[in-house]
């Protein structure tokens, strides 16, 4: 390795250390947050594994005994769960119990059952009935979220209208348009809602800590949300910067045969790599939601999407390769004729200009087409199978 190439490499790695350890605090809460009770659904031990579903109407009665993943246009789940839920459909209704987490998405979320670890859910309408049992945190957005039952922990709620009632172990905060809070409702810890109109919140209702805080929601000056969003986009830009170097610099030195290839064929053919860029964008990802609905491609459509998003990650650091190349190529400068160097100029050529309004984003969706079609180029010429080259065989 070259003196300079050592140089640039040392840098972008410690700039990756600094920014993990920026983000550290974000990761230990994270950590607390998710770590939940965890309650056995079965005494008897039973070998576990993932389990995978798809259909259009899905009933499942069955135990399983390992983690759920299941998508469909109505789900319902009857059955214990010893393991973790992921579910994405139209309407979905979990009533047997649960061990561990839920993760949630679709147009109606009813859970009925009881819930060993956290809920998470995102829908238009999410319900917790009379029976429901959650021994973790709640943490839900929705348009219409009403609860009944237990919830053990800590919850998080933000939507149009949000209805509370049943118990509550923690604190509650709610983000609303809309609030109530019914007679039947106990609450162990603080409720604190933000709220634009005015909150119904019953004199019943028991409330434990502390008093009720109702913050009124107020409305962002132009000015603030001018401010807010150049300040967003700073810290984006930086932020993306840093990992793109980091990711750069390492695949550079891991595969420096790939990095040159890819980016070579953004400087050879810059509208066909432009071209096979736009068919990666748009026929991947419905390869991966077709993948998704059908009974097999459910893994394969995890892999598939997985992959995807490294390779968005990764058509950026090829655009600045590619582009820092073709200056060095233009201006014959010594100085850029490393890859780390090229690497470095491109970045910031692309962070400045894309802080650009409208030409900004313009640029940041070339880059990342001209990106993504050298990928696919490259993947593409590795899936190419040789002929094979019978020879003949002299007897004797």
């Amino acid at each position: 390795m070259t003196k300079i190439n050592y140089v640039f490499f040392t840098l972008f790695l410690a700039a990756a250390v600094v920014t993990l350890g920026l983000m550290r605090p974000v990761f230990t809460q994270a950590q607390e947050t998710l770590a939940q009770a965890k309650t056995p659904v079965s005494p008897q031990a039973q070998p576990r594994e993932p389990y995978f579903q798809a259909g259009e109407q899905l009933e499942i009665n069955d135990n399983i005994f390992g983690d759920l993943y299941v998508t469909g246009g109505k789900v319902v789940v009857n059955g214990s769960v010893d393991g973790d839920i992921l579910v994405v459909g139209g309407e979905v209704l979990i009533a047997g119990q649960v061990t561990q987490d839920i993760r949630a998405l679709g147009g109606t979320i009813d859970i009925t059952g009881q819930v060993g670890g956290s809920v998470t859910a995102l829908g238009g309408t999410v319900t917790f009935q009379d029976d429901s049992v959650i021994a973790g945190s709640v943490v839900v957005g929705g348009s219409s979220i009403t609860t009944r039952g237990l919830i053990a922990e800590k919850a998080w709620f933000g939507g149009d209208e949000v209805t509370l009632s049943g118990d509550f172990g923690g604190d509650v905060q709610v983000h609303a348009q809309s609030f109530t809070v019914l007679p039947a409702t106990t609450i162990t810890g603080s409720l604190v809602a933000q709220v634009t109109n005015a909150p119904d919140v019953s004199e019943v209702a028991q409330i434990g800590e502390s008093d009720v805080t109702i913050q009124a929601a107020v409305e962002p000056s132009k000015q603030q949300i001018a401010q807010g969003v150049v300040v967003f986009s700073l810290a984006a830009a930086i932020f993306t910067a840093i990992s793109t170097m980091t990711v750069g610099s390492i695949l550079i030195y891991f595969f420096p045969r790939l990095t040159q290839k890819v980016t070579l064929s953004i400087l050879k053919g810059p509208l066909v790599t432009l071209g096979w860029g736009t068919v990666s964008l748009l026929v991947i990802p419905c390869v991966v939601i077709f993948l998704a609905i059908t009974l097999v491609g459910l893994p394969l459509a995890v892999l598939g999407l997985m992959g995807y998003m490294a390779g968005l990650v990764v058509a950026q650091m090829v655009a600045a390769i590619a582009l820092g190349a073709k200056i060095a190529e233009t201006t014959k400068s010594t100085a850029l004729s490393e890859p780390y160097a090229q690497l470095l100029l491109g970045v910031i050529i692309l962070s400045v200009v894309g802080l650009i309004p409208v030409i900004g984003w313009l640029v940041k969706v070339v880059a990342l087409l001209l990106g993504l079609g050298a990928l696919f180029i490259a993947f593409k010429s590795g899936l190419r199978v040789k002929p094979l080259v019978v020879r003949k065989l002299k007897l004797g």
